[in-house]
């Protein structure tokens, strides 16, 4: 269990960039561990940022976020973008992000997959990091 002083470290290695401490918050606002009350938006914040930084992890999740509707509108194309990132990173993630890309492929148009496809081509992390 988090106490207030640690949830207040993490929010300021967040605030400044911190992947690790981003996706840290993405839990514990999904979790509602703590001193930290579940809200399923403020996770997908921190799950966005994490993931926007490079954290494999965090792209993963939120594929499954935009895939399931947990905190964001429902968006398979975005869906897929995060799942192609996290299937190329070497995780314990990557297959199963292989595996859900797979079944969204059934859902979208080949021009949409094209499109998922180029997203995830093009996305550059702001910080480079192998998580």
């Amino acid at each position: 269990m988090n106490t207030t002083t640690d949830i207040e470290t993490i929010r300021r290695d967040a605030d400044e960039g911190d992947a690790e401490a981003q996706y840290q918050l993405f839990l514990e606002y999904s979790l509602a561990e703590g001193d930290v009350p579940k809200d399923a938006r403020e996770a997908a914040k921190w799950c966005r940022r994490a993931a926007e930084n490079g954290h494999s992890q965090a792209q993963f999740c939120l594929g499954q976020l935009y895939r399931d509707t947990n905190g964001v509108p429902q968006n398979y194309l975005e869906a897929h973008k995060w799942f192609n990132l996290a299937a190329v990173a070497d995780t314990e993630f990557a297959e199963a992000a292989k595996e859900f890309r797979e079944e969204l492929e059934k859902k979208l148009t080949p021009e949409l997959i094209v499109e998922a496809q180029r997203r995830a081509a093009e996305f550059k992390p702001a910080n480079v990091h192998n998580w």
